[in-house]
């Protein structure tokens, strides 16, 4: 009993308590640490296995992730040293005492909000990044950037998770001077609310966190449909009918385009799917790699125009003589072909095909400077010319004369003396080819547009390209520039050889939006390629082509 007659525990006994009390908190948070760790160990395995496969190494293979692995494995390790310090003996009061206390709180603070994102990641699909800082313009023009949680479904949704309490936001909002009391019933407009959420200096946090997010989806994904998701773990939603009347206006803040959702505690708690599918979830690559759909109009490039004109594709190898500069064309042909009956006219069969003027000029051009005359003849035919003159005229006017396309009516469908032209077309093409050409070749291949490097702002400014194309066209040379570009603004499919170019174009647009199957424009590319055979220089000796696989 102690001087004031009541019955007390003796000083060190009393230590002694809150020593094992305190060990005990820190073997709870190393077992939440050690959850979350072996969970991480498991999705870094897997990554580590997918790296493998595109010889790559587990820490690059999803940016960021190996950070969070890092963070979570050093919060375990300051955990684990927790235990020794509650063994030491500390002056009531002392320095040491606070120090430990502070670190106990700021190591559940910090582990609570990593258990947060993780178990909101593990319920998402396509994961491309972890813990990412988005850059963005703000309306001044400063450069600036917002914390993103992780970057899922193959980059079309940012997910943001703000451990912020019911408690804080509602301090935040009063600070705000949030009006408590509902508009009245009469008033269309909540004048007050709006004059909160319209404070572009606004410190709550949750709404500070979607303007910012809203910011910099409509700069970056400008023209696409996205998904902006912002997770709130500790705010339960009809408790408090001020905050519920915040956060639907908020929400309110998407649009058609960029959509944003708010998911409090009632969604956010609902247990993640077992590891054993959520890691494959994350990983899984979606729809990245789904071919584009051939539609009813198909747009032409420069690079198919020479693969249907050139002599490579319509002749058999073995029976001329070739450039030795195209020999690798002509075997290709040999080994793997004929390419245009196998893999190009499946493709362009019963399909209306269009072109810019910059495509066809490129190629008109290429053809009348050095190509043979059945070369000459086959572009002329492809452009609709029945009465061909080939290089009878002088070029300036054999380019007019083909790009004209006179006599032919325009995309649309023509009627029954049209589709007798067409089949003559088709006929004359036949006659300069040693494959079957399809009856069902959509000739000519119409000149539809003259679409060109300076018409692509204007496009943008008026919808019809994503702001990405901004970045993507000065990577373009004149005619992919064209091409790719106008069937991007149509919604073309546009076919083309020239696999690089569109190689480099998805990989600047799925660098620029962080995302495995960012919508580019969409563009079939052939695996292979031609090249004109042209009239041999002066002096020139030509070769045998191969002899065709298989043949003694």
């Amino acid at each position: 009993m102690d001087v004031n007659g009541n019955h007390g525990v003796s000083s060190p006994v009393k230590e002694a308590a809150e020593s094992l009390e305190l060990i005990k908190t820190a073997e709870d948070l190393i077992a939440r640490c050690n959850k979350i760790c072996d969970e991480l160990e498991q999705m870094r395995l897997a990554v580590e296995v997918q790296a493998a496969k595109v010889n790559n190494h587990w820490h690059a293979y999803i940016p960021g992730f190996s950070t969070f692995w890092q963070a979570n494995v050093s919060q375990r390790t300051r955990a684990e040293a927790l235990i020794q310090r509650c063994k030491e003996t500390h002056e009531p009061g002392s320095e040491a005492e606070g120090s430990l206390s502070r670190d106990f709180r700021l190591i559940e603070g910090e582990l609570a909000s990593y258990e947060n994102h993780w178990s909101a990641i593990k319920t998402c699909c396509s994961i491309t990044w972890f813990r990412f800082a988005v850059p963005y313009s703000k309306l001044d023009g400063q450069q600036t950037s917002v914390f993103v949680s992780a970057i899922v479904d193959n980059g079309h949704e940012w997910m943001r998770v703000l451990s912020i309490t019911e408690r804080a936001l509602l301090v935040q909002m009063a600070e705000a001077d949030f009006p408590w009391d509902e508009p009245d019933a009469d008033g269309d407009e909540d004048d007050d609310l709006e004059e909160v959420i319209n404070d572009e200096e606004t410190q709550i946090e949750v709404l500070k966190s979607a303007k910012q997010l809203l910011a910099a989806a409509r700069e970056i994904h400008g023209g696409y449909q996205h998904h902006v998701r912002i997770v709130l773990p500790n705010i339960s939603r009809g408790s408090v009918p001020a905050i519920d009347r915040f956060l639907k206006r908020i929400e309110c803040l998407g649009d058609d385009h960029i959509s944003l959702a708010l998911e409090c505690a009632e969604e956010s708690q609902i247990p993640p799917p077992p590891l054993e599918l959520a890691i494959p979830n994350l990983l899984s690559h979606g729809d990245a790699a789904k071919v584009p759909p051939l539609t009813p109009y198909l747009n032409i490039d420069t690079s198919i125009f020479v693969a249907l004109t050139t002599d490579i594709s319509h002749s058999h190898s073995s029976q001329r003589k070739w450039r030795p500069k195209i020999l690798e064309d002509v075997g290709d042909e040999a080994e793997h072909g004929p390419r245009l009956p196998k893999s190009l006219y499946p493709l362009l069969r019963g399909h209306t095909l269009v072109c810019t003027r910059e495509a066809a000029e490129t190629c008109l051009r290429m053809v009348y400077d050095a190509s043979t005359e059945s070369e000459v003849s086959r572009i002329e035919i492809l452009l609709g010319q029945e009465d061909r003159r080939g290089k009878q005229d002088d070029k300036m006017t054999f380019l007019e004369r083909v790009l004209r396309q006179d006599g032919w009516p325009g995309e649309e469908e023509g009627d029954g003396p049209t589709e007798k032209r067409r089949l003559n077309l088709v006929a004359e093409l036949q006659k300069l080819s040693c494959h079957p050409v399809p009856e069902d070749l959509q000739l000519p291949i119409r000149i539809v547009e003259d679409f060109r490097r300076e018409h692509v702002a204007d496009e943008v400014r008026k919808g019809t390209l994503p702001k990405v194309v901004l970045a993507v066209e000065p990577t373009l040379n004149e005619t992919n520039c064209s091409s790719f570009l106008y069937g991007w603004k149509t919604n073309h499919t546009t076919i083309t050889c020239n696999r690089h170019a569109v190689k480099r174009l998805g990989n600047l647009v799925k660098k620029m939006r962080w995302s495995r199957d960012a919508e580019a424009a969409p563009i079939i590319a052939m695996d292979w390629a031609r090249g004109l055979a042209k009239i041999p220089f002066p002096g020139e000796v030509l070769v045998d082509g191969p002899l065709k696989a298989g043949t003694d």
